[in-house]
């Protein structure tokens, strides 16, 4: 069983999800679309709930049934007895609701310069689909460097015609979920930046530091709370709802 499997196996054995969960990676229809309306743009310094660490590796965090899943690992590169943990927290407070380890071997190569388990390969994180347009990273440079190299620019295009409507030069790798009609992304460098999502212009309503980079993992937006993860292992809880 490959260790996503695992994840989503475990994740669903947890608890039931409802409407305002996000049960897999980019969300519930896998788009990186929200439904609820936040405060982000409004109040750049959001309360921070909860923080925890759950090992190395991108594994991006899922929510479901009042609990936040996410994976780690333990141990360095190359180490022939590292341990990938899948953890379980309350989604409220951060504390442990449960935890399952395996032995799993740490591996650097020359496509893989980093530790841990990563996302789900089956789904394109870089771009979200929103009234007739794509916003997304060109990923212009491999940032294997995990120094925030700022080479790759957030664009907005025509999904009909493939037309460039804006470009955003410096933002570097990242990734990015939509909610209430703002892009919400997350920098390699650990910002946060909240912007609207029109093909007019590139509007950038706040940014905000959260975490230590480098962060290649898709927020998830649950029940008003913003859940964000570094690679580093840190996953930190944000208060986002509307006033």
């Amino acid at each position: 069983m490959t260790r996503t499997a695992i994840l989503i196996a475990m994740m669903l054995a947890a608890a039931p999800a409802s409407a305002a969960d996000w049960p897999q990676w980019l969300g519930p229809n896998r788009d990186g679309v929200s439904p609820e309306t936040t405060r982000l743009a409004d109040r750049p310094d959001p309360k921070e709930i909860w923080r925890a660490s759950v090992g190395l590796g991108p594994s991006s965090p899922v929510v479901a049934g009042g609990r936040c899943c996410v994976m780690g690992y333990t141990g360095g590169l190359e180490d022939p007895h590292g341990t990938d943990t899948v953890w379980c927290l309350d989604a409220e407070t951060g504390e442990i609701v449960w935890k399952h380890s395996y032995d799993c071997k740490g591996c650097e190569s020359q496509d893989v310069k980093f530790a841990g388990p990563r996302a789900t390969p089956t789904v394109d994180g870089n771009a979200v689909y929103w009234k007739g347009h794509l916003y997304g990273f060109d990923n212009r440079g491999t940032d294997y460097s995990k120094q925030d190299d700022r080479k790759s620019s957030l664009k907005c295009l025509d999904f009909e015609t493939g037309e460039e409507k804006w470009s955003r030069a410096g933002m570097g790798w990242g990734n990015l979920i939509l909610a209430d009609g703002k892009l919400i992304v997350l920098r390699e460098g650990g910002e946060v930046v909240v912007a609207e999502a029109t093909p007019a212009e590139y509007r950038e309503r706040s940014r905000t530091p959260v975490l230590r980079g480098p962060c290649w993992t898709v927020p998830a937006l649950a029940g008003g709370r913003l859940y964000l993860r570094s690679n580093a292992g840190d996953v930190v809880c944000l208060d986002v709802r509307a006033p």
